[in-house]
């Protein structure tokens, strides 16, 4: 398997290299500049991408021509050259790859000078035999890019019940293991019984490591295994290596998705989602919540969450989990309250005054109970 060595440094939004324009008959080259759309991991959709986005992308990145100097026979006002009537003074070739299906496009947009007043031109050209096989090339990381998320998707039916894939596999099925922790434990994530756990770092079991530390031991061992060539991240990793080298050896710059971030996501049996950004670096991968995307039992996210709970001011609708990640394990119990009493009478009508109105009457008692109501006390362990 090809290692991962520095190819990572360029796997982010924007990549800008030094430029390797050579200047031929006034014409500066700029090729070639990469732009990556419709990827799952990123909001670009390829319909965006249009002729009068790559022209306005080329003034952006180049800006206009320097302002040149008249001074005999000027014309009244600048007038728009068309392309070709006086040679471009730019050039600048896009190479547009559709990561849901690895089809390729390449434009050329050319500017044109007249007296300091620019216009941009695109047209499209045939793509290279080069283009089309990063296409390829792209897709086929998509593809194994979506499989590992399928693959990190995990949902947990019942409390303590093994996390489950799309394919029902668990965690210790596809090699995870843990220091100390059974293999019912890592199954279950027993450290992380809620998605607030991960921020709490709580230790419900205090045999078995923090949250952040069970989960992050786990993928320790995967990441040092697919950098070997082994375990199911392997074939990601391989191909993330072929196309970060071939995208620092074929542009000059570029907008891509982050390929060097895959998620893993827990969906807990009380309502709460964990979804953790994990950091390829080399054999290395580290775990950061997304604190937007993850989920606290009510539904909000755990960024809101987590602010109403310290601050005092949130709901207090939450889960049994959630409660003891924020004040810690609690013994529970049921615990009968008396709210009143309720009493059934009869009325008996003794006596009646001069207008009929009664005068003596009696309360005879038919029925008599509590009226109780059933709590659960908890106190903190």
């Amino acid at each position: 398997m090809k290692k991962i060595l520095g190819i990572l440094g360029i796997l982010f939004l924007t990549v800008n290299f030094n430029s390797l324009a050579n200047v031929n008959n006034n014409t500066e080259y700029m090729s070639d500049h990469l732009i990556v759309c419709n990827s799952v991991q990123d909001t670009l959709s390829c319909d965006s991408v249009t002729t009068t986005y790559l022209e306005q992308e080329t003034r952006f990145k180049f800006g206009d021509d320097e302002p040149e100097v008249c001074t005999f026979n000027c014309p009244i006002a600048p007038v728009a050259p068309e392309p070709g009537s006086g040679g471009p003074t730019l050039s600048v070739d896009y190479i547009i790859v559709d990561a849901a299906n690895g089809s390729v496009t390449r434009v050329k947009v050319e500017r044109f000078a007249n007296f300091g007043q620019s216009s941009f031109h695109a047209t499209h050209v045939t793509p290279t035999s080069n283009d089309i096989a990063f296409g390829v090339l792209t897709y086929e990381l998509e593809v194994k890019y979506l499989a590992l998320l399928e693959t990190l998707t995990f949902t947990q039916a019942s409390e303590g019940a093994a996390f489950l894939n799309s394919s029902g596999q668990t965690l210790s099925d596809l090699g995870f293991t843990n220091p100390g922790a059974t293999s019912a434990d890592v199954n279950s994530v027993a450290s992380c019984p809620t998605a607030y756990s991960w921020v709490s770092n709580d230790r419900p079991d205090p045999t078995l490591p923090s949250c952040r530390a069970f989960i992050q031991g786990q993928l320790d061992r995967m990441g040092a295994e697919a950098y070997d060539g082994r375990g199911f991240g392997a074939e990601f990793y391989d191909t993330l290596s072929d196309w970060g080298v071939e995208l620092d050896l074929g542009f000059i710059s570029a907008k891509v998705p982050e390929h060097g971030t895959f998620r893993m996501i827990f969906n807990n049996d009380d309502g709460s989602r964990l979804v953790l950004d994990i950091q390829i670096d080399g054999a290395l991968l580290t775990a950061d919540i997304n604190m937007l995307h993850s989920r606290a039992a009510s539904g909000e996210s755990l960024a809101t969450f987590d602010e109403d709970m310290t601050s005092g001011s949130g709901s207090q609708d939450i889960s049994y989990h959630e409660a003891n990640s924020i004040f810690g394990a609690f013994d529970c119990g049921p615990q009968l309250r008396t709210l009143g009493v309720h009493q059934t009478f009869r009325v008996e009508f003794l006596e009646f005054d001069d207008q009929g109105r009664p005068s003596r009457v009696r309360f005879v008692l038919l029925d008599q109970y509590d009226v109780n109501i059933e709590e659960i006390v908890c106190t903190n362990t």
